[in-house]
């Protein structure tokens, strides 16, 4: 069984900020998407609506070959890193017109794009990891630019780690990678620096908005947590850089044996933190005003812990569960379905144990199914920051064609037509967008909505 990770949480052991960042290579979205093809499905329509049809119309394409071509979505934007030399090349997602061109930032690992500014990494420095886990890589310096021009609107020390209410965080390391030297919040876009304060000796962080490049973007808070080796919390208010409250957390040091991390989510006014020690687990929710522990559950997930609509949604080895937010009692439980993804109207879609064989749209609030799911793959959007979510699945006739359907808020899946040919297990989404490879290397964008 593949596993994908669908919680919002910071391991210790592969800690976001303190491992190297996957680069966006076209072979890397082919590996995650075909992870979820074994864990997604199309819909097999139930109930008496007919299904609305969409034809979807193909808009352009441009020439993507080989690992040295990589692309990323945008709002209303498209960027392709071409070659060598790695230029990078903004496209309108809709008419395919060159926007403008950059041939001076490098090799970019990753790029995002928030509120009309691309944000990147402009110097990334190889480093000796502490504990013995070799080399990695860490962004010294980011850079911003204006998403429509390409133009320069900032460079700052350290790596861009989230973003929300107009402001970016960005985290400086230590030459040993893994402890945080400074933390930094300026305004998203021009720079302005708003506070700076030191790591103080944390090595994990949570919150500060919306953690950039994730696939999980419905956590949404204005608090910062930052957490040591030994448990040390800190709250910081990320509008002022004020630290609301300290306290001591039990914590899983990095040299205990076996099975044994920590996962730390912030989520509005709300920090959880998971232990897992030798492989057992607690889940434990405190109030990040006064740190106070709001409930604790003596169980670990399996891939992660989210939230999903009205409770938190947590992956477990006998089903996703639905755990009440104010008091840890667990609403519902999908038995036999460990793995699941939020969605952005306050579902989650969960997937079987038995190959992916079988997935449901899940109401949060009641535990209900509201839809079935087939076979198919998962068309998403590398940001995290889902406006639809599309599945697809072969045709029999023609063979080349995929059938493409959208899950709709209620949770209902309507069928928005056919298109292809194309690698299904490449393509991504920006609202009612869609961008696949083709088998004669080009990628091509589709109007599905």
């Amino acid at each position: 069984m593949s596993v994908i990770d669908l919680g919002l949480v910071a391991n210790e052991r592969d800690n976001r900020a303190e491992k190297t960042r996957p680069r966006l290579r076209l072979g890397d979205f082919r590996w995650m998407l075909v992870v979820a093809t074994a864990a997604l499905c199309v819909l097999t329509l139930t109930g008496s609506a007919r299904p609305e049809w969409h034809g979807p119309r193909d808009l352009w394409s441009v020439p993507l070959q080989g690992d040295n071509d990589t692309f990323t979505v945008g709002s209303d934007m498209l960027y392709v890193q071409r070659g060598q030399d790695r230029e990078l090349i903004a496209y309108g997602a809709r008419d395919g017109a060159v926007r403008w061109t950059s041939d001076k930032l490098g090799e970019a690992p990753w790029l995002a794009e928030e509120s009309g500014v691309l944000l990147l990494p402009a110097a990334v420095e190889t480093r000796a990891a502490d504990h013995g886990h070799g080399l990695r890589e860490v962004t010294g310096e980011s850079v911003a630019l204006d998403a429509a021009t390409g133009r320069e609107l900032w460079r700052r020390p350290g790596e861009v780690a989230a973003t929300g209410d107009g402001r970016a965080l960005l985290i400086e390391r230590d030459e040993d990678t893994t402890t945080i030297r400074a933390l930094h919040v300026v305004r998203l876009r021009d720079g302005t620096p708003l506070w700076s304060q030191p790591g103080s000796g944390a090595t994990n962080w949570a919150g500060g908005g919306t953690p950039i490049l994730t696939t999980e973007s419905l956590a949404t808070t204005d608090r910062l947590a930052t957490i040591g080796n030994r448990g040390r919390v800190r709250i910081r208010d990320m509008a002022t850089g004020r630290v609301v409250a300290t306290a001591v957390v039990p914590w899983v040091g990095r040299n205990e044996e076996g099975e044994s991390f920590n996962n730390v989510l912030v989520e509005g006014h709300t920090l959880y933190v998971e232990n897992v020690k030798r492989g057992k687990g607690t889940l434990v929710a405190y109030d990040t005003e006064t740190m106070r522990r709001k409930w604790r559950i003596a169980e670990r997930t399996y891939g992660g812990f989210y939230p999903c609509g009205a409770v938190l949604c947590v992956n477990q080895e006998e089903g996703v569960s639905g755990f009440d937010r104010d008091t840890g009692a667990r609403r519902w439980r999908i038995d036999g379905a460990p793995i699941g993804m939020p969605l952005s109207h306050g579902g989650v879609l969960v997937a079987s144990a038995e190959g992916g064989s079988h997935h449901s749209v899940i109401d949060t609030a009641t535990g209900k199914r509201l839809s079935d799911i087939g076979s198919g793959a998962l068309a998403a959007n590398s940001s995290g920051r889902e406006e639809a979510l599309y599945v697809l699945a072969p045709v029999f006739q023609p063979r080349d064609q995929m059938a493409v359907s959208k899950i709709e808020d209620t949770g209902r899946v309507v069928l928005r037509g056919a298109v292809g040919p194309i690698d299904q297990t490449t393509c991504q989404n920006s609202g009612e967008l869609l961008f696949c490879m083709t088998p004669d290397g080009r990628l091509a964008v589709t109007d599905v909505g």
